[in-house]
């Protein structure tokens, strides 16, 4: 039997309890057994998104507005706490622009004039960079942001 531990959140901090979440993806195979055929991104997205709606209904989030233009976003930087739910409405100002963010699995496509709610649990401290994952023209490689999970 394999078991991956994807993620473990201490939500303490939010619901003022000592309450953990915690998932794991995990399978095991019998002889002739068949695999399914289910990526480890696809189940991974599947897991945080599961710690999200957890621990969103449990409190209420407050949206972080972001939006993307050429060649930058606003805010430059984001702050929160870790173990917060993070929720970014994030837009673009002109064209279509990517919102990537690497250690969190984050890679959405966001379009001028339409919100696309994305959440996350901030379970790991440090900074991270935002960066744009749909070419956008000639400073798409300058575009930066920074998401800051302080202890």
């Amino acid at each position: 039997m394999r078991v991956i531990l994807i993620s473990m959140v201490l939500i303490a901090s939010l619901f003022g309890t000592s309450a953990y979440v915690l998932a794991v993806e995990g399978h095991h195979h019998v002889m002739g057994e068949k695999d399914e055929h289910v990526s480890m991104d696809t189940k991974a997205n599947e897991a945080r998104q599961s710690l999200v709606m957890i621990a969103s209904q449990a409190s209420e989030v407050e949206g972080i507005n972001l939006e993307a233009y050429k060649f930058g976003y606003s805010p430059e930087r984001i702050v929160v706490k870790k173990g917060e739910v993070v929720k970014l409405l994030a837009t673009s100002r002109d064209v279509a622009h990517g919102i990537f963010i690497k250690e969190y699995g984050i890679n959405e496509k966001v379009e001028k004039g339409k919100v696309r709610n994305i959440e996350f649990v901030a379970d790991k401290a440090g900074e991270f960079d935002i960066t744009c994952s749909v070419y956008c023209g000639a400073g798409h490689h300058s575009m930066k942001a920074k998401l800051i999970v302080e202890q």
